[in-house]
């Protein structure tokens, strides 16, 4: 947190994406998407970050007492902190585990922080739909993205042997269709928080795998060349036939792609003991 001071009172402020409550980041989300001038977009970020609304002082305060030129120079003092709204999503904290479809009882449940409880083939499915909203803006990706992360409460009962930490109930493909119509129901403000929640646990997961997604040029290994081939090259190589897809798709991502890294690594050990023996 940030601290900010207002006619001589301290106001915490987030500095960061995971540091928001949930109506913040739905708020900042549509007015992000807005289409309305940055220095709009700073201004009633300004408000929402110090949470205006809540509280009658601050109230008072920038609607009665605040000459234009102090909000300006307030402007620019927040301006460093609004600034990560504007920069590539770092949201990895689940600040939406759950949402309910507007005009039903119907709640979903979303991934853990992190995405810490996806599986793989899920995040294979997570990641395709993102990349067609990426390049088409099309919201039925968008709303197939938030269907695949968003699930019903798993019903069936779990024992020491069966439990995965996980209350959503098993990605299963042949059920997305028809929770993709249902999601296109909330507003979309929330449907791209959840985006920008994806894409922030997304980008920490690279960070963290760079062995993993390394830049095209250099895709030697065989590992490294499937992954630069995408999902499905990473899938098939790791399950080895038709009949291990399944098992292999129901791992955790994390899982997954540590024991990928963990075998780059090594193997690049071998090759640095084979040059160095030569």
């Amino acid at each position: 947190m940030n601290k900010v001071t207002l006619n001589g009172r301290e106001f915490n402020v987030a500095g960061a994406l995971n540091e928001l409550s949930a109506p913040q980041l739905l708020k900042l989300t549509k007015l992000i998407h807005s289409g309305k001038p940055v220095e709009h977009v700073l201004k009633s970020s300004i408000l929402i970050l110090l949470q205006v609304r809540r509280n009658l002082y601050l109230q008072w305060l920038f609607f009665w007492h605040l000459k234009l030129e102090e909000l300006e120079y307030l402007l620019l003092e927040l301006e460093p902190i609004c600034g990560f709204l504007f920069r590539k999503s770092t949201l990895t904290k689940q600040l939406l585990p759950k949402i309910r479809i507007p005009g039903t009882l119907k709640w979903l449940y979303g991934p853990a922080d992190l995405l810490g409880n996806c599986s793989f083939l899920e995040y294979i499915k997570a990641e395709a739909a993102y990349l067609g909203y990426h390049r088409t803006r099309d919201q039925r990706y968008l709303n197939r993205l938030v269907a695949i992360l968003y699930r019903p409460r798993n019903r069936a009962k779990e024992t020491a042997d069966t439990a995965t930490g996980d209350t959503r109930e098993k990605f299963n493909e042949a059920l997305l269709e028809r929770r993709t119509k249902q999601v296109a129901r909330l507003p979309l403000a929330t449907r791209q928080a959840i985006m920008l929640f994806f894409v922030g646990c997304r980008q920490q997961i690279v960070e963290r795998h760079r062995e993993v997604f390394p830049e095209p040029e250099q895709g030697v290994t065989e590992q490294r060349r499937a992954a630069n081939l995408g999902w499905a090259g990473i899938l098939k190589q790791l399950a080895g036939s038709i009949k291990d897809y399944e098992p292999t798709g129901a791992q955790n991502i994390h899982t997954v792609l540590f024991h990928m890294k963990a075998s780059i690594l090594e193997e690049r050990e071998r090759e640095a003991k084979a040059k160095s023996s030569k």
